[in-house]
């Protein structure tokens, strides 16, 4: 079966629970499907060997990823799929997990989506945790 073509709501599934991560200040998808995940500045200054590691481990990813000062900068575009969306946010994830950072319990207060209009966020409310698998 063909995966769907990218939307708004996929990418932010796959990247909105980063935010749980006690390092990640937020997370932020627009409309031109630009996830950004802005870290902790003390963080990432304790934690410097998080950019090289990161980096080595997406070296063989097709995304465009960039990483710059304190933030994590994913440019999807509709051509990459569901699958590697959520390949990458598991690297971030696990990436994060292995350098001591915890995920927080519960709802956060840190997500800040930045679609105006549509129903997206409502959307992204009501999914239940397993939707989308």
């Amino acid at each position: 079966m063909a995966e769907r073509a990218l939307d708004h709501l996929a990418v932010s599934a796959a990247f909105m629970p980063l935010a749980r991560h006690g390092c990640v200040e937020k997370v932020s998808v627009d409309e031109s499907l630009c996830a950004q995940l802005f870290l902790d500045p003390e963080w990432v200054s304790s934690n410097p060997q998080f950019i090289e590691s990161l980096g080595r481990d997406l070296a063989g990813q097709s995304l465009p990823v960039r990483l710059v000062p304190n933030r994590i900068i994913v440019e999807v575009t509709t051509n990459q799929t569901r699958s590697q969306i959520l390949e990458l946010a598991a690297i971030l994830q696990s990436q994060l997990s292995e350098l001591g950072s915890r995920m927080e319990l519960g709802a956060t207060e840190h997500v800040v989506p930045t679609t105006k209009g549509g129903n997206d966020q409502e959307l992204l409310r009501n999914v239940p945790p397993h939707h989308g698998t």
